[in-house]
């Protein structure tokens, strides 16, 4: 069996329940991805034998190995945090043990709903749902969302990483932290660039 992986690399999760995490990384998703045997990803995840959790990016969609790999790592052991898109459907990999899950999802409209509505059952007290926020208007829709279909969500992250109304969209936040009745974070990844 093949798998389309980048290759394996050392880092520290930045978002969510487990930020601050040192992991190793299997993106699915870059544009570096090469095909590969899933046994000898596996292998060579298990060699990092320090660093006990794996961070793992894909859409099980477009590859279904991702299960393999994942429930092969949980078996040895290792605590999983999986990053997939909130239209993806989890319920295949979520019987797989010490597993975390990121839904990553654009904030809804009237006409567009990237986000698989069944997810929302399969959520555990270790998963977290990240909106990336671009705007004011895109907290407003996310909060919107949340707050009438009356989600049970463990967890929810506003990633403001590109937004361009960062300080009105902290300032909003601020001021709605008491209507949700979750654990919220508000994110923002700072770099040298």
């Amino acid at each position: 069996m093949d798998l389309k992986a980048a290759p394996i690399k050392k880092v520290i999760f930045a978002e969510g329940a487990s930020a601050g995490i040192p992991c190793i990384l299997l993106d699915c998703l870059s544009k570096e991805a090469k095909t590969r045997d899933v046994n000898e990803v596996i292998s060579e995840l298990l060699t990092i034998s320090k660093i006990k959790t794996v961070l793992v990016k894909g859409k099980i969609s477009e590859q279904t190995e991702i299960k393999t790999v994942l429930s092969g790592l949980s078996a040895r052991g290792k605590s999983l945090i999986f990053i997939t898109p909130a239209s993806e459907d989890i319920s295949v990999v979520r019987m797989v043990r010490n597993l975390a899950i990121t839904l990553v999802a654009k904030p809804p409209t009237k006409d567009e709903n990237n986000i698989k509505q069944s997810n929302f059952g399969y959520l555990m007290e270790t998963d977290t749902v990240k909106f990336n926020i671009k705007s004011l208007e895109d907290y407003e829709k996310a909060k919107d969302f949340i707050l009438i279909k009356k989600l049970k969500i463990p967890s929810i992250d506003f990633s403001i990483n590109n937004c361009k109304d960062f300080v009105e969209v902290l300032t909003k936040y601020l001021e709605d932290c008491e209507q949700f009745l979750f654990k919220t974070r508000i994110t923002k990844i700072l770099t040298d660039e």
